[in-house]
């Protein structure tokens, strides 16, 4: 990691570039550092009754950057669960179950929060639309 710091008393004194030189060979630089993953958990119930409401279609982003931390559907237990490399993330998302097929139509939900480095769990509770 690198950190620069500067005082800028004008406009011109800033910082616009920075070089690192290594000593490296073809098989350090293929070395991959990734990132800790860590679980997220959206547990997903209708307002009224508190049954689990499963088939509801989950999207959740990072409020910067809009990248994906996790996407799906839940399980016949109401539950989407994942991995994310994007720990620390200031995250919001919906929560949807729109098709007659599955039963019960819900209005939308949202998920805001923050992910941490144990994770994010959340329970999002659904109206009916009908």
């Amino acid at each position: 990691k690198i950190r620069c710091t500067a005082t800028a008393t004008n406009a011109a004194n800033i910082l616009t570039r920075i070089s690192c030189l290594t000593d490296s060979n073809s098989t350090a630089q293929a070395l991959q550092y990734p990132l800790d993953e860590v679980d997220i958990s959206i547990t997903v119930k209708d307002a009224s009754t508190l049954a689990a409401v499963s088939n509801a279609r989950i999207r959740i982003t990072t409020d910067v950057g809009g990248f994906t931390v996790l996407e799906g559907v839940t399980n016949g237990s109401g539950i989407l669960t994942g991995t994310t490399e994007y720990a620390s993330h200031a995250i919001t998302g919906t929560v949807r179950r729109a098709t007659v097929a599955d039963g019960t139509l819900y209005k939308p939900g949202s998920i805001s929060g923050t992910t941490t480095s144990d994770g994010f769990s959340a329970t999002v509770l659904l109206i009916s639309d009908e």
